[in-house]
C-alpha cells in the first residue's frame, strides 16, 4: 500500500483518535471505517479481559468475534457467528457480507436473492437483544456522524 503523509487539524486527530477500536487499529483503517470504505486488513483490538478481539467489518458495521446472527427465511431458520473476525454459518462457510451469506444459505432451498441486512440479526457478546442488521447499521453510521459533530 502507498502511504503518503497529511497535515490535519486537531478535531480530526481528535476524531480519529476517539474512535480508534485499539492501539493496533491505524488512523487510516479509522478514517476508512467512518467514511464507509472497505477494509484493507483486519483489525484486533484488545477486549476488557486482556484477549485479542477481531472484528468482521463492513461498511460502517464493525461486529466482535462471539457476535450471533440468525436468519428466519420460508419457515427455515439459519445460524451463524463472527469467529476470529469471519462471518461463519452454521455448515462453516465463510461470508463477506451480510447479503453473501443470506443468499448462500437460502439458495440451499431456492433459487433467489436476498438483501441480507433485512433478513439478518444480530446478538453481540454480552447482550440478551437482538436487533435487525440494518438497524444495527443505521445505530452505527448515527452514532459516527454525532461523534463528528462534536
Amino acid at each position: 500500500m502507498m502511504t503518503r503523509e497529511i497535515e490535519v487539524d486537531f478535531d480530526i486527530h481528535k476524531l480519529i483518535e476517539t474512535n480508534r477500536l485499539g492501539f493496533e487499529e491505524s488512523a487510516n483503517d479509522v478514517l476508512r471505517r467512518l467514511l464507509g470504505l472497505e477494509e484493507q486488513t483486519k483489525v484486533k483490538t484488545p477486549s476488557s479481559d486482556g484477549v485479542t478481539t477481531k472484528y468482521w467489518r463492513k461498511g460502517a458495521v464493525a461486529l466482535p468475534s462471539g457476535t450471533k446472527l440468525r436468519m428466519e427465511h420460508n419457515g427455515e431458520n439459519y445460524f451463524a457467528e463472527i469467529v476470529n473476525g469471519d462471518w461463519i454459518d452454521e455448515f462453516g462457510e465463510k461470508h463477506k457480507s451480510a447479503s453473501g451469506a443470506a443468499n448462500a444459505l437460502a439458495r440451499k432451498n431456492s433459487q433467489t436473492t436476498l438483501n441480507g441486512k433485512i433478513y439478518w440479526y444480530i446478538n453481540l457478546p454480552g447482550k440478551n437483544t437482538w436487533i435487525r442488521y440494518d438497524e444495527y447499521e443505521n445505530n452505527s453510521i448515527r452514532e459516527h456522524a454525532l461523534k463528528i459533530d462534536v
